[in-house]
């Protein structure tokens, strides 16, 4: 049995008011991203890193790989950054022009730091980032699960 439009018409308004209701979580994930330096750990890798790479220049546990697959999935989602894989290797996340902007450390010529909107978004999303919505992700991002060499402590 075929949709008919009237049915196509209210499954399209529902996915919207999802889309409206889950858009607050870009923004967190995004404040996450400017507090943990993310899109400089990816340049500093020449604008393409892997999961481990990113998570040793932000200095994070290894425990929290799983926590950052899942926030770059976000950002990569909204177009914040990119991924690629090859043949069954590591994905390799990749900054945008959009994460460009984010990139603090230019050193001059094209995107230099006139373009450079980390401090003016810091502030816009500072409320996603102090708000209990956000769950404090970057302190747990920071929160040292385990000693080195030890296995990671369960997390939820």
């Amino acid at each position: 049995m075929a949709p008919n439009e009237n049915s196509k018409g209210l499954l399209q308004a529902q996915v919207e008011l999802w889309n409206q209701t889950y858009s607050f979580m870009k923004s967190v994930a995004l404040g996450v991203a400017l507090d943990l330096r993310i899109a400089d750990a990816i340049h500093h890798h020449g604008g393409a890193a892997t999961l481990s790479q990113i998570l040793a220049e932000i200095g994070i546990s290894p425990c929290k790989l799983h926590g950052l697959r899942r926030l770059l999935r976000v950002l990569t989602f909204a177009g914040t950054f990119t991924t690629s894989s090859d043949d069954g290797q590591e994905p390799v996340y990749t900054l945008t022009t959009v994460s460009r902007l984010l990139v603090s450390n230019h050193g001059g010529g094209e995107g230099s730091s006139s373009a450079y909107l980390s401090p003016v978004l810091n502030h816009v999303l500072h409320p996603f980032r102090e708000s209990e919505l956000s769950m404090g992700l970057t302190a747990w991002f920071r929160h040292d699960d385990g000693e080195p060499g030890q296995a990671c402590g369960r997390s939820t």
